[in-house]
């Protein structure tokens, strides 16, 4: 008969350890209250749909390995670098 490996003796410290990650506000909910106090209801909804697109944005990048890959190439990740620095250096548009 075959003997199984896995064993359910980290289940209740991972249980402990993922109620603690979950409960915790990140940068997300504290960047959705920071626009929605001050802004609204719709640009805290535009701001959490642009969290979800980054967040899925950033999952595809380390899917397909490309992180390893810039990680790897400085000369690329440096032209990112500057790429990204030079877009937000462009004048923010007015808020809607």
């Amino acid at each position: 008969m075959i003997e199984s490996s896995a064993t359910l003796d980290g289940l209740p410290g991972l249980v402990l350890t993922s109620a603690l990650v979950i409960a915790v506000p990140g940068p997300s909910i504290l960047f959705l209250v920071g626009q929605a106090l001050p802004l609204g209801r719709r640009r805290a909804l535009l701001g959490v749909l642009g969290n979800a697109v980054g967040t899925y944005a950033v999952a595809v990048v380390l899917a397909l390995g490309i992180g390893s890959l810039l990680m790897s190439s400085g000369q690329a990740l440096a032209s990112i670098r500057l790429w990204r620095g030079r877009s937000s250096a462009r004048p923010t548009p007015r808020p809607w």
